[in-house]
């Protein structure tokens, strides 16, 4: 609470109460000076600074922020009718001036200064996002002929992209044979992404895939879904961070088990660098700090990376809501009672992530939850789920315990499940589980450059039927009990490019004990061919040999092929079965042959000839099918020119200087990139690369806005006399065919006229001399015109 100095002057003695009243309202002296400040040996700026009589210095507030100071609430003094900060009132910073160079160096502590984060997660390549209405159409119609005679199989599948929509559906139809039917329709589905959100919204058919401890069916009706595939870079997952403090601006380096990741030269202050990448498991991590003196300090670091868990305050989640689908791919709409599915996890924090569970249907409901924890810095993930249900009018429960550790060259695992006789998931028929408990441990130990060895046992355990009455109209879904053991060692030889596996199995169950060893072998003969064999005994006698041949088919239009043939002895004698296929990938269909030479001599051959019609800009497109997104590569006018998606050849562009792609992964930045060296010399592009990223089944167009060049020679003279038009202004107006700018040009002092990169038509020319006289003519250029055109002397009316 303020007092006037009226007031004090009645209730003190008047001298002593102007005195104290203009010491409260007196500005320090001040001699105000421009300097160059620096911080601690690294930000430097030239900056307006007061200096007081005592030898101390005022700064704004604004100008210490700029210098990479944080503002730590300053004792504010008003100077010169503008507020400063006094550098001696902000504890633990020193200045001294130099008077020589007018320089004011500031030694700041770190945590006086700046805080800087840099995020060092999974970045895609930056990546223009495209896509526009479009849509598509497959088609494939196969043909099996064999000794139970012959029969057929047409489906289909469609997609239409409406601004944010995409619609999806899929039929298929058996029209003769011994399994002919009638058309189905597979799935008819609608999509909403939310792309800030990472949110997918589904209306129609669609999976609903099993949580733990949970069941899978096919549903119709409404979903959303926390979806992180719509962004690839996305972070699910805790990463690794390291931070520290730096005195001077320093040289940091963060190295991954002995291998630099990351490096950086910071200014002066604290810092942290999160999301560290590196594989799944316990990493040791060092930070080392390289000063300007060449002093190097190394701090050490643990931490520990798994999927199983979420960021803190990220939420996974999935609630889907509708009808089961019965008997898809057999029928078209028999829908059956109302069920439901949710699924929720938390990243409570970086160490702990919580979930909920719920499904259900008439007469069944579940409800569980979940937890999974870090122990410490680089113990493991443990993590478990607990499940209820009540199926029946009968009650069951569930619950599964996992450990999973990774550390350098050693993996291990162990998971117990247990169930109790009644408990029931959701699915598409009315059964409960007969399993009693399911255990598994596994070891792995990378021997470096000579490969892998694990060892895993597995065992399950069911109840008895016979004393355990399943909920009335449910049935028991039959497991079988049994234990096994494994022991793999695998390897990979790089100067035979090639991987080898070998792998002793022994199996008890009811079938008895039996002893199973396997050897396998896969190589790459050349740059095109591969080659796989594999050879398996069993300690009863019996044995089988596998040997696989193949040219995968290429990214364009091209083919491949390949062989299989299997030969296998039991007691009932030896059996050999081959099977041969080639498939050609054209430009506007796939057509695919096998031969299938079963036991006994029998064969069957299958046809399929498959394709693809795209709708997009306006036009459409003749192509394989289109599995994902799809664009149209456009380089107006060149033909026969190759195009790279991803480093890989796709194809030639066309007689327009158009190629369709109709397999471009969506979410997912695609290089898309021309052959510089078969560009013809009158041809220039924007660019020669273009970075693209697609939303799902959607097409886009990548111009790549290719102008030919043509250059004009005449010599300009008068329509009147023939004489020169020196020196004078024009401009030339594209008066056919598509929009071209203006260009103005410059005659030379003859009329002689040079003009660049025009297109190809008509040309409204308009010429004006120093006079404000002006006359004009017209240039017709012939598209097939060569890169120079001399029109000789050409007369302006």
């Amino acid at each position: 609470m303020g007092v006037s100095c009226a007031g004090a002057t009645r209730v003190l003695a008047a001298g002593l109460a102007i005195a104290a009243c203009a010491a409260s309202h007196a500005e320090p002296t001040a001699e105000p000076m421009v300097v160059v400040v620096t911080v601690n040996a690294g930000r430097a700026a030239e900056v307006f600074a007061l200096r007081t009589a005592d030898g101390d210095f005022l700064l704004t507030a604004k100008d210490l922020r700029r210098l990479g100071l944080r503002d730590g609430g300053w004792p504010i003094v008003l100077a010169q009718g503008e507020p400063h900060v006094a550098l001696r009132s902000i504890a633990g910073l020193q200045a001294r001036l130099d008077t020589a160079t007018l320089s004011l160096h500031l030694t700041a502590q770190p945590d006086l200064l700046e805080h800087t984060v840099l995020q060092a997660g999974p970045r895609q390549r930056a990546g223009e996002r495209i896509g526009q209405d479009s849509g598509f159409l497959n088609w494939a119609v196969e043909h099996v002929h064999s000794s139970d005679g012959a029969r057929a199989r047409l489906s289909s599948e469609g997609g239409l992209r409406l601004g944010p929509v995409l619609l999806q559906s899929s039929a298929s139809w058996v029209p003769k044979g011994p399994e002919r039917r009638q058309p189905v329709r597979l799935s008819t589905t609608a999509y909403y992404d939310d792309f800030a959100a990472l949110r997918r919204w589904t209306m129609g058919d669609f999976f609903i895939a099993p949580a733990e401890l949970g069941g899978a069916v096919q549903l119709g009706g409404f979903a959303v879904s926390r979806a992180f595939g719509l962004d690839p870079a996305a972070i699910r997952h805790p990463l690794g961070s390291v931070q520290g403090q730096l005195a001077f601006p320093s040289e940091v380096e963060v190295l991954i088990d002995g291998l630099p990741v990351r490096s950086e030269r910071l200014q002066a202050g604290t810092f942290e660098i999160r999301d560290l990448i590196s594989q799944q498991g316990a990493r040791d991590v060092q930070l080392r700090v390289r000063d300007p003196f060449g002093r190097v300090q190394q701090i050490d670091y643990a931490f520990y990376t798994s999927d199983l868990l979420l960021q803190a305050g990220l939420h996974e989640y999935r609630y889907a809501w509708g009808a089961l689908r019965r008997g898809y791919g057999l029928r078209s709409n028999d829908y059956g009672p109302a069920a439901y599915s949710a699924v929720h996890r938390w990243g409570f924090s970086d160490r702990v992530t919580l979930g909920v569970q719920a499904e259900g249907r008439s007469g069944l409901s579940q409800l569980g939850l979940s937890a999974a924890a870090r122990l410490g810095d680089s113990a493991g993930v443990l993590s478990g789920t607990y499940a209820r249900s009540r199926a029946g009018g009968l009650d069951g429960q569930a619950a599964v315990v996992r450990y999973a550790w990774q550390g350098g060259p050693w993996s291990l695992g162990a998971s117990l499940r247990h169930e109790s006789p009644r408990y029931a998931v959701l699915s598409e028929g009315r059964t409960v589980s007969n399993r009693r408990a399911q255990g598994l441990a596994h070891l792995a130990r990378s021997l470096g450059g000579l490969g892998t060895l694990s060892v895993s046992y597995s065992r399950q355990s069911i109840h008895d039927a016979a004393h355990t009455a399943a909920p009335a109209g449910f049935i028991h879904l039959g497991s079988q009990p049994g234990r096994a053991a494994h022991l793999a060692f695998s390897s990979y030889l790089p100067a035979l490019r090639a991987s080898f596996r070998i792998a002793l199995e022994r199996r008890f169950d009811e079938r008895g004990r039996r002893t199973e060893l396997t050897a396998g072998l896969s190589a790459q003969l050349d740059g095109l061919h591969l080659l796989s064999a594999q050879a398996r005994h069993h300690s009863g006698g019996d044995q089988a040999a596998t040997m696989h041949l193949s040219r995968p088919l290429p990214l364009g239009p091209g083919w491949g092929w390949q062989l299989d043939a299997d030969r296998i002895a039991d007691a009932a004698g030896s059996h050999r079965h081959w099977r041969g296929s080639t498939q050609f990938n054209g430009r506007h269909a796939q057509w695919r042959g096998t031969w299938d030479q079963s036991v006994g001599g029998r064969g069957t051959l299958r046809l399929t000839a498959a394709g693809g019609i795209a709708w997009l800009d306006g036009r459409s497109y003749f192509s394989r099918p289109i599995d994902d997104s799809f664009a149209l590569a456009r380089v107006g006018g060149v033909a026969d020119l190759p195009i790279r998606v991803n480093g890989l050849e796709a194809g030639h562009t066309d007689a327009r200087g158009e190629l369709f792609l109709p397999s471009i992964g969506a979410f997912y930045t695609a290089e898309v990139a021309l052959d510089a060296r078969q560009l013809p010399i009158d041809t220039m592009v924007a660019r020669m690369q273009r970075l693209v990223v697609l939303p799902a089944r959607t097409g886009g167009v990548i111009d790549f806005e290719a102008t030919r060049l043509r250059a004009v020679l005449a010599r300009l003279v008068r329509a009147i006399d023939a004489s020169p038009l020196s020196v004078v202004r024009i401009r030339v107006q594209h008066a056919t065919g598509p929009a071209q700018a203006p260009l103005d040009a410059v005659t030379g002092r003859d009329g002689e006229l040079y003009l660049e990169n025009l297109a190809a038509g008509r040309h409204e020319v308009h010429a004006t001399d120093d006079s404000g006289a002006t006359c004009r003519f017209a240039l017709d250029i012939d598209a097939d015109a060569g890169m120079f055109t001399d029109f000789g002397t050409l007369a302006c009316r």
